[in-house]
């Protein structure tokens, strides 16, 4: 018959191990998937540092996309030891995919409150076969940044892990004369200088992508002050707008933006949000004529530029209603 001792002692050694091991290890509960405890390089894996932090937080909040197969491991009546194996991937904050190998088996030590053991361990190189979700197949072939399903991705994971993000979309105003007069050569030529001038400009956590065509977005976490938000946008102006020389020609492009703050506990989705920026956007370009900024916030309409008439009332001119609009 074991003692007391004797327990505690085999329990500080397991937790000695499990500290020891060289692959990521979680006692995981279900069916919320929420975690118990984990040791370090679990805890890295996720991008954490203290137990704490992630003790009773569920593993969604990390890897929304957790197959359902995982799920029914504890549910089913498989004998302890069964292993099942898969691989989870996330989109990380610096626009950067994150695949693990990960492998779950039941342990039965209460049938009211099912729990396995996860193991997980990094993928260093990107898994044969050319899945959908792939990196590769997140990247636009024309100028190397992310396309719209890595914008779609990274949108769901912050959605579901009900996180404030700054989502900017941005386009060339008028650039479809460019493709109509010197041809898509040139074309796609501009729109590689501009895709490199953005990536000179925007910071390294944010997630640049181009959408198609000449339209291009930045996703940026929302603990961004907006101090810094207008300041990135000013620069953005500034870095596109310099003349492209190509062929000892000089093209200038002004751009138009749409922005969409989305808050925690919105109850938005990924969908919504972008639909949100585009509408700013197309706010923005119908006032490329009178705009005081390239920028529309959703929700907050377009600054203008006031005219003759305004400014002289302004500036405490008293004339009347006549002459104001003979000349606005």
């Amino acid at each position: 018959m074991r003692s007391d001792s004797d327990e505690d002692s085999s329990e500080a050694t397991e937790v000695q191990l499990a500290q020891l091991c060289a692959v990521g290890l979680a006692l995981i509960r279900y069916p919320e998937v929420v975690i118990e405890t984990a040791n370090p390089i679990f805890l890295s894996l996720l991008g954490e540092r203290n137990l704490e932090a992630v003790r009773g937080q569920s593993l969604r909040r990390w890897f929304p996309e957790i197959p359902r197969s995982a799920l029914l491991q504890t549910e089913t009546s498989e004998r302890p030891g069964t292993r099942r194996s898969f691989c989870l991937r996330r989109l990380r904050s610096d626009g950067s995919w994150q695949i693990v190998d990960v492998a779950v088996c039941p342990v039965h030590e209460s049938p009211s409150v099912p729990k396995a053991v996860w193991t997980m361990a990094e993928r260093i190189s990107d898994p044969a076969g050319g899945q959908p979700w792939c990196p590769q197949e997140h990247r636009d072939p024309l100028t190397g940044l992310y396309n719209r399903r890595a914008l779609d991705a990274r949108l769901d994971a912050d959605v579901a892990e009900d996180r404030d993000v700054l989502l900017c979309i941005l386009d060339l105003d008028d650039f479809a004369a460019v493709n109509q007069r010197y041809g898509h050569e040139t074309a796609d030529a501009m729109l590689r200088e501009v895709a490199h001038r953005l990536e000179t400009v925007v910071p390294s956590h944010a997630l640049l992508a181009r959408l198609g065509g000449d339209e291009f977005a930045v996703l940026l976490d929302r603990d961004m002050e907006s101090q810094a938000v207008e300041a990135l946008l000013w620069n953005i102006e500034s870095a596109v707008g310099e003349a492209i020389v190509l062929e000892g020609a000089a093209w200038s492009f002004s751009i138009s933006a749409g922005v969409c703050h989305h808050r925690s506990g919105s109850g938005r989705g990924a969908e919504s949000i972008v639909r949100r920026t585009d509408q700013a956007l197309y706010l923005s370009k119908a006032h490329k004529q009178d705009r005081s900024r390239f920028w529309t916030v959703f929700g907050d309409g377009t600054p203008v530029r006031p005219n003759l008439c305004q400014i002289l009332l302004g500036q405490g001119a008293s004339y009347g209603q006549d002459w104001c609009m003979s000349i606005c």
